[in-house]
């Protein structure tokens, strides 16, 4: 059986869209509603926590990438002598040779090879490790500078140095 349609309607007032709600299944879409807030909820914490966890270590897996390509042509370099390739070599790449190597450009007045070797004594001999870093600062190595002078002002620890700032700066 049709149902008799009025034509003859004014739809000049009326809203374009009307929405009207079942309610015999109300419950349901109620429920529904819920379903997608939280679903919502759970897409905005993964999106949070991977932009926390998951993006620092990728960036992390580049870098390393990065250095795995450079060092046969850094190691080439580092046996010529050049001072930037032994440098990087004792920073991301240390072995036995890495401290004989920092010794002899501290002696040198490096002032880079100073920070690291303030790096790589520092959990054994916290004394020693500050006297490179002033030693540093002497020769105009940024890092150290920035953190004499925050040491002077009570603005740093030696421990908050070495843990953030020793790997923030230009290497």
């Amino acid at each position: 059986m049709k149902t008799p349609c009025n034509t003859e309607m004014n739809f000049a007032h009326r809203p374009a869209i009307i929405v009207m709600d079942n309610p015999l299944k109300a419950k349901e879409a109620r429920r529904f509603k819920v379903m997608m807030v939280i679903l919502m909820f759970v897409v905005l914490g993964i999106a949070l926590f991977s932009q926390q966890v998951f993006l620092p270590k990728i960036k992390q897996a580049e870098a390393q990438f990065t250095h795995d390509m450079m060092k046969p042509q850094m190691m080439r370099l580092a046996e010529q002598g050049k001072v930037p390739a032994r440098l990087w070599l004792a920073e991301y790449y240390p072995d036995a040779h890495t401290e004989a190597t920092l010794d002899a450009l501290v002696v040198e007045g490096n002032a880079q090879a100073m920070m690291l070797k303030a790096l790589l004594v520092y959990p054994t001999n916290k004394a020693l490790s500050l006297s490179f870093i002033r030693r540093a600062a002497q020769e105009g190595e940024p890092r150290a500078v920035k953190f004499v002078a925050d040491i002077q002002s009570g603005d740093i620890t030696l421990s908050d140095f070495m843990s953030h700032d020793m790997f923030q700066g230009d290497h």
